[in-house]
């Protein structure tokens, strides 16, 4: 009795090269999906570093004004000394901010000028990190 009388030898599968060509078209598809996914992850990261950043930005700048607040509910409020305290303020946050503090007034036309009269009614704060700036004003 043969093989194929019995059922033992059936011609119904794959060939070699079905398979062969099987598994290079998922390898292309494989690379390909790959390729997009780790493109689009790795730039998704980018937003993430922004926001990280501007977050510290932004909790240096609430901590001089919650210093500014608890000087005027103390009543104690000078801004030479508030003047004096904002770089350390900002420096317990992360020492790499750079922060400008100045005394200005503006004129007849709403244009900021330095205060060379002495006055410092106004005190502006500038704080910049990388490419983030926050700007403050604060009064006596």
């Amino acid at each position: 009795m043969s093989l194929k009388k019995q059922g033992l030898l059936d011609n119904s599968g794959f060939t070699l090269i079905e398979l062969i060509i099987t598994l290079v078209v998922a390898g292309i598809l494989g690379a390909v999906v790959y390729t997009l996914i780790f493109a689009h992850s790795k730039s998704s990261v980018q937003p993430l570093l922004m926001l990280k950043q501007n977050g510290i930005i932004i909790d240096a700048m609430e901590r001089v004004n919650a210093h500014y607040r608890s000087l005027i509910e103390q009543s104690n409020l000078n801004l030479d000394d508030f003047k004096n305290d904002i770089a350390d303020v900002v420096h317990s946050v992360d020492p790499s901010i750079s922060v400008d503090t100045k005394y200005i007034v503006f004129d007849a036309t709403n244009k900021e000028t330095a205060d060379s009269s002495g006055e410092h009614k106004f005190l502006k704060v500038v704080l910049k990190k990388d490419n983030i700036t926050l700007v403050n004003l604060y009064t006596q």
